[in-house]
């Protein structure tokens, strides 16, 4: 009898490993979820960029949530910031500025961990800045430093739209 219970159990076990190697497959879908996979073939990109610099998913970890709350992970040059608004003015000023607002204060900055920069002909516009001529990986900083506005490093980020590209 026990044989026969171990029997089943080492068979059962099987069958459901099995199962879960097949719903465990790793893909650019499974991993980049609603910020949606980048698919693209060779001769899809521009010559500068290569496929392997492509980053797998195309929206912004962020969406179109950028703070501009100077006491909320936001940073942007000295030269920008309106000395007239200290302290709790310039927090509560910011915090109106809805996600997808223009912004007219700063040329690039930092919010949250990643680089932003103004973008397009429109004044206020703005984008999540990406490498490798915005295919590439989002910029990372820890202040407005890390950043810039030098399209060679700090594109516009490529495949995300008005999500993260230039507009506002």
């Amino acid at each position: 009898m026990k044989a026969a219970i171990l029997s089943i159990f080492v068979a059962a076990s099987a069958a459901f490993q099995g199962s879960n190697d097949a719903t465990n497959e790793i893909t650019a879908d499974n991993i980049c979820g609603e910020l949606g996979a980048i698919n693209l073939g060779p001769n899809e990109l521009p010559g500068h960029v290569s496929l392997e610099d492509v980053r797998t998913c195309a929206q912004h970890p962020l969406g179109r949530n950028r703070t501009l709350d100077l006491s909320d992970e936001a940073s942007v040059p000295p030269a920008y910031v309106n000395q007239s608004m200290a302290g709790n003015e310039i927090t509560s000023h910011v915090r109106r500025l809805a996600q997808d607002s223009c912004y007219f204060g700063a040329p690039y900055g930092c919010s949250k961990g990643y680089c932003w920069k103004a973008c397009g002909s429109t004044p206020g516009k703005w984008c999540w800045t990406a490498a490798g001529g915005g295919y590439g990986k989002w910029n990372q900083c820890a202040s407005y430093e890390d950043c810039g506005t030098d399209d060679a490093r700090f594109s516009c980020g490529a495949f995300c739209g008005k999500h993260c590209g230039c507009s506002c």
